[in-house]
């Protein structure tokens, strides 16, 4: 009889060190998810044609211009979203994806015809402008 509430006792702890493993590990892809989540989303304020027209008559003003498409546009986001978070930078962005025939005037007026780009006007005349990869570093450059 000891034995078999021996037997039983080591089953009772096989079950609780299973439901404590399978715990952890649910716990550990929650959080892991969350954190993947929260550094792929942008930190930058989504704009459109009609809000960057409107904002380049601002003194000084910086917009980002990609494509969700573009392979160097999503390796750019999180540098651009460490600039935003550790130097407190605004940063607007345009993404030019869907471009009809409205935008793609827009675009020819504007001399916008490379992804990433980050363009800095002041008074609405174009002052700068840096296209393709750029790290943190080059970018704090950039908007200083």
């Amino acid at each position: 009889m000891s034995l078999m509430l021996i037997v039983q006792g080591v089953d009772q702890v096989k079950k609780w060190i299973f439901l404590l493993s399978m715990f952890i590990v649910i716990l550990s892809l929650g959080t892991y998810i969350v954190f993947e989540n929260a550094k792929g989303k942008p930190l930058y304020n989504d704009i459109n044609v009609q809000e960057f027209t409107d904002n380049i008559e601002e003194s000084k003003y910086v917009v980002y211009v990609h494509k969700t498409s573009c392979p160097a546009c999503q390796q750019m986001k999180p540098e651009i979203n460490k600039v935003i978070d550790k130097h407190g930078y605004e940063l607007d962005a345009l993404n030019i994806e869907n471009s009809d025939e409205s935008n793609i005037n827009f675009l020819k007026e504007y001399e916008i015809d490379k992804v990433p780009s980050i363009i800095l006007y002041e008074n609405g005349e174009e002052q700068a402008r840096i296209v393709g990869y750029h790290d943190k570093e080059e970018i704090i450059d950039f908007v200083k």
